[in-house]
């Protein structure tokens, strides 16, 4: 796997694609544990699937984007802080 760990649209964002650009086929543990030694266990990420309208795909890419820590974002049962 690649990342790229950058600042971007106000906030921090990973890139995660696989480096012989196959797709990255629901690797929950892999993508938690990338997270957890970037920006640690306390950290909450979200990705985001966009409208049509919005929808860019021409790299097998993962986007993750970290929640700020002051801001409280209530996903479903999930307070993320």
């Amino acid at each position: 796997m690649r990342v790229i760990y950058q600042t971007r649209f106000d906030g921090k964002h990973f890139e995660v694609e696989r480096c012989d650009g196959k797709p990255i086929v629901s690797q929950f543990d892999v993508l938690y544990r990338i997270k957890n030694e970037i920006v640690g266990e306390d950290a909450c990420l979200i990705e985001i699937y966009p409208s049509i309208d919005n929808l860019i795909n021409d790299i097998n890419r993962r986007h993750l984007f970290v929640i700020d820590p002051d801001a409280l974002i209530k996903l479903g049962a999930w307070l993320c802080r």
